[in-house]
């Protein structure tokens, strides 16, 4: 059920979500620009991936992020906001290490006539920062959060959810599979190092 936030559990929401995207644009911008710069990019796909046909479609299930990262405000008390934080935090941080040592570049022509929703996301978001996909990542920590206050009907939803954006990261032609592999150890580790409970 959804619980609305009153102003308290509101301005921590904003502050946190705040210092994550300050944090967020500048490890995920820093390592892309400077992958950018590097002749050292790896490829870290199969041949037969590249066959995989573009949804553009698909892009509307990508950008359910979006909200999807409003939700915790709705459903989390002020402890389980805080750690959320700490593990997208960590997820970020993590990530970011790995961009910078281990640059991995998308596999899949880039042509002149993309859908505009495609061709905007790729505007703005180098195809670097591929390796683990923080994309699934930081997706699927939050819902990990969210199902542990959500009943039956609501841990269904977002196990479909997550499916779904995972389809998304692929279909797009936004990460290859071991990108998304790369993201369940992400998500595993940060579980593990800062699992449900801790402060």
């Amino acid at each position: 059920m959804i619980d609305w936030p009153g102003k308290q559990r509101s301005l921590q929401y904003l502050k946190l979500a705040t210092l994550l995207s300050v944090q967020f644009l500048l490890i995920y911008g820093g390592a892309n620009f400077l992958s950018h710069h590097r002749s050292d990019v790896h490829r870290i796909y199969f041949d037969w991936e590249l066959a995989i046909p573009l949804v553009p479609s698909m892009v509307w299930v990508y950008a359910s992020i979006v909200p999807l990262m409003l939700s915790p405000m709705f459903y989390l008390d002020s402890s389980q906001l805080n750690h959320l934080a700490k593990q997208l935090a960590l997820a970020t941080l993590i990530a970011g290490a790995v961009f910078l040592v281990f640059p991995g570049k998308i596999g899949y022509e880039w042509a002149a006539d993309l859908p505009k929703a495609i061709a905007f996301i790729r505007s703005i978001d180098l195809p670097y920062n591929v390796f683990p996909s923080l994309h699934v990542a930081l997706s699927a920590i939050i819902m990990l959060h969210l199902y542990r206050v959500f009943g039956t009907r609501g841990r269904l939803i977002l196990a479909v959810w997550l499916i779904a954006l995972i389809a998304s990261v692929i279909l797009t032609h936004q990460h290859h599979l071991a990108d998304v592999l790369g993201a369940a150890l992400l998500v595993w580790l940060c579980q593990r190092m800062l699992p449900w409970g801790t402060s």
